[in-house]
């Protein structure tokens, strides 16, 4: 397996070159933060939350608004006219272009790495995860393939990762996506040690086999390929697409609720919402490629920081018809995170935060009606070490593994003939039945390890930050970030040495939740 491994990954270093139109221009400047700070500000009212945002250099909070913290990037100007309103705050980075340079210093010194269970001991550039994706689809050609899922506006092709067994067809589908904010380097991380995790074990751990021989799984790492590069080479920060070199922010993109609360009609604003509904590239594409798709279920986006489970409705306080089954299904994977490295993430509706429209679990759960979740991945700075990135993973896999478990149970896939392990038993899946008797197929009391699933009554838990950091950095100085030798057999080289999977995440399955439809 480790010479075959490294076989593969010898060749898909060869043949990786950017998926990129001829005239990509290079940055022809490094954007730098020098003397800049990160705040957390509490504003007491609306007049001084205008104060702070009108000061602000870069709002990291994803949605803001009275009530919750809000954490600023702010220029030595702003903050000497902060400190004259009288306004409290707390410094969270002192020193942002310092941290920046940190980073930018240890990934120029990092060496490509050895093994594959090297490639997440830091984080990695746009065509290192191309060239890892395309070794993942080489370790087992009949469970991976490859997909494009569309074009960026510079030319860059989006890729997914799919994972669809063989073994039954009429599976129900789940999509996984990531990096549609350029600065939040933790996100393809993660979604890419999920996918190497279920790769690997799949046809190596018995759970992994039959939940994936009954689910079609897509996995999307980079929706916003343009603006994760440009934060590698020239601004760390940048957090939207390169639309007219100012951006559009992707997650108010969508063409559900467009252009309502929390979206910004302003191109300079961090939230803007674009011309229209879908006027992105990015958007567009992964919004035909999920409707391609028969009998998609479920839907979760990964972003960071701050640690929070979302739900919709995102753009209204009111609840969602399905509330009762997202609150549970949200409070399950919060228990998986939380009993996985003891971290917790609230979950809650999105707008208990602020209001957010056009964001994308809005639209897969308004137009298409799939069970949709934002992730907000631990950290306090979108520079974070990269010995967050495996933790990260392990703890986000767990929750991946709950709503995949779900997701499963929504379709009656039929074995294709002559499969043994056809893809419609229920061995591992729907075991258990007579514990079922807590089960209604319907809104759950409890969600999760005694997390209240009565439709996003929770506060935030005090983490309503959701922010980022970032520097410059050098057009080509970073290494590739790929070579060595290959994925052991029956195991995750991200995670080599974790601990088993907890037997908790099956409960959804031996319950047999059946998801309860809405009215026409």
């Amino acid at each position: 397996m480790a010479a075959r491994v490294t076989t593969m990954l010898a060749m898909a270093a060869a043949l990786a070159v950017p998926r990129v139109a001829a005239a990509d221009p290079p940055p022809t400047s490094v954007v730098r933060y020098d003397g800049h700070q990160v705040l957390r500000v509490e504003p007491a009212d609306e007049d001084e939350l205008a104060q702070v945002l009108d000061l602000a250099d870069d709002v990291w909070t994803e949605r803001v608004g009275l009530g919750a913290p809000v954490d600023i990037r702010i220029s030595p100007q702003g903050r000497a006219a902060l400190d004259i309103t009288g306004i409290s705050y707390e410094v969270r980075v002192a020193d942002v272009q310092s941290a920046v340079d940190m980073e930018r210093a240890r990934l120029v010194a990092t060496h490509d790495p050895a093994s594959a269970s090297e490639w997440f001991d830091d984080f990695r550039d746009w065509n290192a995860i191309n060239a890892y994706m395309d070794t993942l689809a080489a370790l087992d050609p009949e469970l991976v393939t490859i997909e494009s899922v569309g074009m960026s506006l510079e030319g860059r092709e989006i890729r997914a990762l799919r994972l669809n067994s063989p073994a039954a067809t009429g599976k129900a589908a789940m999509i996984i996506s990531g990096t549609m904010h350029a600065r939040e380097w933790l996100s393809p991380m993660t979604v890419m040690c999920i996918a190497e995790t279920l790769v690997n074990d799949y046809g190596a751990d018995s759970d992994t086999t039959s939940l994936l021989d009954a689910l079609d799984l897509v996995i999307v790492p980079v929706l916003n390929p343009d603006g994760y590069v440009y934060s590698w080479q020239a601004e760390r920060y940048w957090r939207k697409n390169r639309r007219g070199g100012y951006g559009v922010d992707l997650n108010r993109n969508w063409d559900y609720q467009w252009g309502g609360q929390g979206a910004s009609n302003n191109p300079n604003d961090e939230n803007f919402h674009g011309e229209g509904p879908l006027s992105e590239p990015e958007s567009q594409a992964l919004a035909s490629y999920i409707e391609g798709f028969d009998h998609a279920v479920a839907h979760l986006d990964f972003h960071s920081y701050s640690e929070l489970i979302l739900y919709p409705w995102g753009y209204q306080f009111g609840a969602a018809p399905d509330e009762g089954m997202l609150s549970m299904l949200a409070g399950q994977m919060s228990s998986a995170i939380q009993g996985t490295h003891r971290h917790y993430s609230s979950p809650i509706q999105g707008s208990d935060l602020y209001p957010a429209a056009g964001v994308v679990d809005d639209w897969s759960y308004g137009v298409h009606d799939m069970m949709s979740f934002t992730v907000e991945l631990r950290g306090n700075d979108f520079v974070i070490p990269p010995s967050e990135i495996v933790p990260t993973c392990e703890e986000n896999l767990a929750a991946v593994m709950v709503l995949a478990q779900w997701a499963s149970e929504q379709a009656d896939p039929v074995p294709t003939s002559g499969d043994d392990d056809g893809g419609a038993s229920d061995d591992g899946l729907d075991a258990g039945d007579d514990d079922d008797a807590s089960a209604d197929g319907g809104a759950g009391d409890m969600g999760g390890d005694g997390i209240a699933s009565d439709g996003g009554d929770e506060g935030p838990g005090g983490t309503a930050a959701d922010g980022g950091a970032g520097g410059d950095g050098q057009p080509g100085a970073l290494p590739p970030g790929f070579g060595g030798e290959g994925l052991p057999a029956g195991g995750c080289a991200c995670t080599q040495g974790r601990q088993p999977m907890p037997p908790w995440w099956l409960m959804l399955g031996l319950l047999g939740l059946r998801r309860r439809r809405r009215a026409a």
